[in-house]
């Protein structure tokens, strides 16, 4: 995965670990995910742009520059309170689960257009693709309550 600057320079290169092929990557505001489904597994990667240079420099009231935004070294440390988000977090998203999945095609079922298809959340039959979608939605909103929250997704066949 090539990290680019805001003005599209190439800043950084992040291996994806076991990645085979990627098949997706989507950005959130500063976050960017990468999705691999030849290897069998899902890869939410959370991008941290530390470090990358403002666009333009704000100006201060009295016209003269601001100062630049702060930037982080290190990953900040986790806080008392972020232990009780977490516990918080990881209570509803297990709620939620319980009646919620996503169910692939099998590999082996006729009429696959290719093995990705096995890992596309785009199921071939509509009312399983839309639950399908119903629960990525219902995952991303609980995540994005908790900003300071990471979540690794793991896929494995049953084979």
């Amino acid at each position: 995965v090539q990290l680019l600057t805001l003005g599209g320079e190439p800043l950084q290169a992040l291996p994806v670990p076991g990645a085979a092929a990627m098949r997706g990557l989507c950005t959130d505001g500063w976050r960017a995910y990468v999705a691999d489904y030849e290897a069998h597994l899902v890869h939410m990667l959370k991008v941290d742009k530390i470090g990358v240079p403002a666009g333009r420099h704000e100006r201060s009231l009295d016209g003269g520059q601001a100062d630049p935004p702060l930037q982080l070294s290190a990953p900040p440390v986790v806080s008392y309170d972020e232990y009780g988000e977490e516990e918080e977090a990881t209570s509803r998203m297990r709620a939620f689960m319980i009646e919620h999945d996503v169910i692939f095609n099998g590999a082996g079922e006729e009429g696959l257009a290719s093995v990705a298809q096995a890992w596309s959340i785009d199921h071939l039959e509509e009312h399983r693709r839309n639950a399908n979608r119903d629960t990525i939605k219902g995952v991303a909103a609980i995540l994005k309550e908790y900003p300071s929250i990471h979540c690794e997704v793991h896929g494995e066949t049953g084979a």
